[in-house]
């Protein structure tokens, strides 16, 4: 006995496929096979089929369901059943005969080996991938109970593709990774793991213009339909990718997971300081009388408003992207001041 929950509902033995009834009676069973080998109360389950319109003959009509799918699971002589057990019904299953156990499996299976293994977090991955029939409880999506499970059931869809694509870039794949990550970025504008492999993939096939243009178009669509700044993961990378940092290219086992993606942790020593800009000037006199103080014992050092170390950090990284000191002049959005940007 095989039951199909990712597609077309499917409950196949010996005999081949078995009728399940109309869409109220399969919808019981999808509800039990869902929770499989564990209770599912009545009134769980009339809310499933009703919600807050349910008949006075609710509790009669899910017995009928019930009695119906034990007649025809019966006839099949499998292992499979349907159990009373208050307060509600249990269906009694080997989990590995349900596509979703053995889905969920597989995935708990690749994203443990994503860490060292990536060969075989990728065969799993694509596995549980392989796993999906259609669209999962499309027959349902008018029923009560379907549209929380269809939700999760995407949202694990696109955890399993995200994990397989990490794991296939710590093989190096990342060139003919592209065309996936761009067409999943247009379908899932919002989902920032995408994004971020997206731009890595395009930095480490050498086209690292496009992978700094493709970051500022998510700041765009962020700032323009969210009002926020893209996290935290992705700024990093923006940075890293300034500086060109060693950590960004391939080769590595550390599941390229740098910067910022799940539980795992940045190199400690990543630089986020802007390049030189040599067209920057301005600050000969301010910058001569930091190296001046800082060559005084520390007691006789004048207190002042470029003698902070913060501030002296500042001046001595000359940058159009760090901030100049308050009295400074220099450009800023297009017209000179003389105070702070």
């Amino acid at each position: 006995m095989n039951v199909q929950i990712l597609g077309s509902l499917e409950v196949r033995g010996r005999a081949g496929v078995l009728p399940m009834g109309g869409t109220k009676q399969r919808a019981v069973f999808t509800m039990l096979a869902l929770q499989c080998n564990h209770i599912v109360s009545v009134d769980e389950l009339i809310n499933g089929l009703w919600a807050e319109v349910r008949p006075e003959s609710a509790g009669n009509s899910l017995q009928v369901y019930v009695s119906r799918l034990r007649r025809a699971l019966r006839s099949d002589e499998n292992d499979l059943a349907v159990r009373h057990r208050k307060p509600g019904y249990l269906l009694e299953i080997d989990p590995e005969r349900i596509d979703l156990c053995r889905l969920e499996r597989l995935t708990r299976e690749g994203l443990a080996a994503l860490d060292g293994t990536p060969e075989l977090a990728v065969t799993r991955l694509t596995a549980a991938l392989d796993l999906w029939q259609g669209s999962p409880l499309a027959e349902f999506v008018d029923e009560p109970f379907a549209a929380v499970e269809i939700t999760r059931l995407h949202e694990l869809k696109l955890t399993i593709l995200t994990s397989r694509i990490e794991a296939e870039l710590a093989q190096g794949r990342h060139t003919e990774l592209i065309g996936t990550l761009e067409r999943l970025v247009t379908e899932h504008p919002f989902h920032e793991g995408l994004h971020r492999q997206l731009i890595l993939s395009l930095y480490r096939s050498g086209r690292q213009t496009e992978a700094l243009q493709g970051y500022q178009r998510v700041r765009r669509v962020f700032a323009d339909e969210l009002g926020i700044e893209p996290g935290r993961a992705l700024r990093e990378l923006e940075s890293a990718i300034l500086t060109q940092d060693p950590h960004l290219d391939g080769d590595r086992t550390e599941t390229q997971q740098w910067p910022g993606h799940g539980p795992r942790t940045a190199p400690a020593n990543i630089r986020v300081i802007p390049p030189r800009n040599p067209h920057f000037t301005g600050r000969a006199d301010r910058l001569t009388q930091i190296h001046t103080n800082s060559l005084r014992p520390r007691a006789h050092r004048p207190y002042g408003p470029f003698t902070d170390s913060v501030e002296s950090a500042r001046l001595s990284w000359p940058s159009n992207t760090l901030t100049a000191s308050r009295t400074t002049t220099r450009s800023c959005g297009g017209s000179t001041q003389s105070s702070q940007c």
